[in-house]
């Protein structure tokens, strides 16, 4: 993914916050100093400082100017579904291998949650994200064998699998269903994420649907939870027809 105008400044003046540049003084230089500095609008100085903000490393008040906040730790913020738009965002330099790719049976969980009987064939992958080499995401994913037959690995590795997914396999996906909790990685986790045994993680449990509401993939996901935090905006408006939806 190339980054942006502002990727590329609020990467500059992340890595600068972090490496402690300004200390004594909490204050990054004013918009007008950091447009003339990066050679930039304002536009897009107020969008890096944006970045920034949403991953907690400054705090902006209007008329007064952007501060650092107090024992800066960057995490990113992950939309709930929408991984692939988190990372165009605040991690444009991420990047994902491929552990393995290959058709297996599906255990009792995955065919429990993909309507499935227990032995039916699945292709099967394992991912790892890493930033700047270090791993801070790894994820299981089961795609129902009649909805993976025109995909390869190559399509496994894209950042933006689920796109891809429907197009190359000409299904309209429907809905997810998603569960988000901290639980403590097991040893193949710790491995994947370059972690102690037993560290917590933060673990998300996608199920893809497709049109009619008929499972196709799951998606089992670890996240360091020292990298990221979940953001999620409601609307209370359509709360009603959701709920008539799914009842």
């Amino acid at each position: 993914m190339p980054p942006t105008a502002y990727n590329r400044i609020a990467a500059a003046l992340r890595d600068q916050i972090l490496a402690g540049s300004w200390q004594g003084s909490n204050q990054l230089p004013t918009e007008r100093e950091l447009c003339d500095q990066f050679q930039t609008s304002r536009i897009t100085i107020r969008r890096a400082l944006q970045t920034l903000e949403e991953e907690q490393l400054v705090e902006r008040h209007q008329g007064v100017g952007t501060f650092i906040k107090s024992n800066p730790e960057r995490k990113i913020p992950l939309l709930t579904s929408d991984y692939f738009g988190s990372i165009q965002t605040h991690a444009p330099d991420l990047s994902r291998t491929l552990e393995y790719l290959r058709t297996a049976k599906a255990d009792e969980d995955s065919a429990k949650r993909l309507g499935l009987n227990i032995g039916e064939a699945v292709l099967e992958a394992v991912r790892i994200d890493r930033l700047r080499d270090t791993p801070i995401a790894t994820d299981k994913v089961v795609v129902v064998e009649k909805f993976a037959d025109r995909l390869d690995m190559v399509h496994f590795a894209e950042m933006n699998f689920l796109s891809l997914w429907a197009r190359k396999q000409r299904i309209e996906l429907d809905y997810c269903t998603q569960s988000i909790e901290a639980t403590m990685a097991e040893k193949s986790i710790a491995a994947y994420l370059g972690i102690k045994s037993g560290d917590f993680v933060l673990k998300e449990t996608n199920v893809v649907t497709v049109m009619g509401g008929i499972p196709a993939g799951l998606f089992v996901t670890h996240y360091r939870h020292d990298v990221f935090r979940f953001e999620s905006t409601i609307d209370l408006k359509s709360r009603g027809a959701i709920t008539k939806r799914r009842g």
